[in-house]
């Protein structure tokens, strides 16, 4: 198929089937993220200590992270379009029911049962992805759903601090309609995915029998230049290449969930009002939608994985570790954007590679474990920043602490480039 007519071909895929995967990652973001900002109040009605919110806020990924692999295998079975749509369906349900708990106990469980019901949700959709798109223009794709969560904070953030400046409506406090009016669209989205999302390109009426036979060659000449040991999922738990990319994104995660959960708080305790700190809280994310879009595309473009593996980590490390060492302010906020963008970037090339060395079963056992191992990272972060704040220590401490754990990534990408380096590297022709 000639270059431009197979870019058609991908542009009419991604206009198909993006938009509902687009929507239900804005909507994840927004339930994981707006956490952040009903502590603010909610911690003042059942007197939620610093330590008590960074574990409630921890724990989401505890469920996650237990029901990750699980979950992504039972999409296999069901189609992506039936699984989805339930992921998405039960966590609108427990994010908007978390409005009524009353103590830190009943915090803990919703948030506990919302990693539950969101489980599988992300590997899924980078999975399902895989079934749609040969791997030369899958970075720049992957780099777009992910920047969509990102997104989802730059504008969930000005709207999570106008609903708190509200007050209260109706007998329910400005935290309460917070988590309601932000966690029911996941639910009516997820109904609309049970009816919308196709499953298989064969499935469908508006690829023609052509496209439909160019797209299964491609795709099946991709995984015969893969192993069969590459689509049996027992064999991806055990193979160090997925061990060590989860291992990559376990500092990754926890710094990126540490900010998202706790720069709300940071901020407003510097005497921003409500709807202040939604909007300065949007500006490292605004930075780092940019850059995992463009260095997502870039990697595509110039058919690199590895160098593009590594850059990033290395600039969140520099990012967030100078941003410790600066008083809150203007500065802090810059360094803290390149160190955002950084990491972000870093988890667009690891969603990126994680599929091109696996395929079938293999590959949607691999994804989550990569994702799960990542989870436990995304609760470390949030309640080791708790933990140094119950202890008398600062921001700046637990960002230092964060930025240092980083190199751990840098090392293992340095790693993966020098023993599978030769792996990484696709072909960039049409792409």
């Amino acid at each position: 198929m000639e270059g431009d007519v197979e870019q058609r071909l991908v542009r009419k895929i991604c206009m198909r089937i993006l938009p509902l995967l687009i929507l239900g990652y804005f909507f994840s973001y927004f339930d994981r993220v707006n956490v952040g900002f009903a502590a603010i109040s909610m911690k003042e009605d059942f007197h939620l200590s610093p330590a008590a919110f960074g574990f409630g806020a921890g724990i989401f990924f505890i469920g996650y992270t237990l029901f990750e692999i699980p979950s992504n295998l039972i999409m296999l079975r069901t189609g992506p379009r039936i699984w989805i749509g339930r992921i998405m369906i039960t966590w609108g349900l427990i994010s908007a029911g978390t409005a009524f708990v009353w103590n830190d106990v009943s915090f803990w469980v919703a948030r506990f049962l919302l990693g539950v019901a969101e489980a599988g949700f992300f590997p899924g959709i980078i999975y399902y992805l895989t079934l749609w798109l040969p791997a030369r223009y899958r970075a720049r794709i992957f780099g777009l759903v992910l920047a969509t969560g990102v997104v989802s904070v730059v504008i969930g953030s000005p709207i999570s601090g106008w609903i708190l400046s509200v007050g209260s409506i109706a007998g329910l406090k400005n935290w309460q309609w917070l988590l309601i009016v932000e966690g029911l669209p996941s639910s009516l989205l997820g109904i609309i995915v049970l009816f919308g999302l196709p499953n298989r390109p064969d499935q469908v009426t508006w690829l023609s029998a052509r496209e439909k036979t160019w797209l299964t060659q491609e795709l099946q000449q991709e995984k015969s230049s893969l192993s069969a040991e590459a689509s049996r999922a027992g064999r991806a738990l055990l193979d160090r290449r997925v061990w060590a990319l989860g291992l990559m994104v376990f500092p990754l995660a926890a710094a990126i969930y540490g900010m998202f959960t706790w720069l709300p708080q940071v901020v407003s305790s510097l005497g921003a009002s409500p709807m202040q700190t939604g909007l300065i809280n949007a500006v490292p994310f605004i930075f780092s939608a940019i850059a995992m879009v463009w260095w997502g595309n870039h990697s595509d473009r110039t058919g690199e994985r590895a160098w593009h593996l590594i850059i990033p980590p290395v600039c969140a490390t520099v990012g967030l570790v100078t941003a410790a060492m600066l008083p809150v302010g203007i500065w802090t906020l810059v360094w803290l954007s390149i160190g955002m963008a950084g990491t972000l970037a870093a988890l667009t090339m690891i969603v990126s590679v994680t599929p091109e060395f696996l395929t079938g079963a293999a590959a949607a056992a691999g994804i989550a474990l990569v994702n799960a191992i990542g989870n436990v990272g995304s609760f470390c972060g949030p309640y080791l920043i708790g933990l140094i704040k119950a202890m008398g220590g600062q921001f700046q401490t637990a960002l230092l602490a964060l930025g240092l754990l980083l190199l751990v990534t840098v090392g293992l990408a340095v790693w993966f480039r020098a023993r599978h380096g030769v792996e990484l590297g696709i072909s960039s022709a049409n792409a």
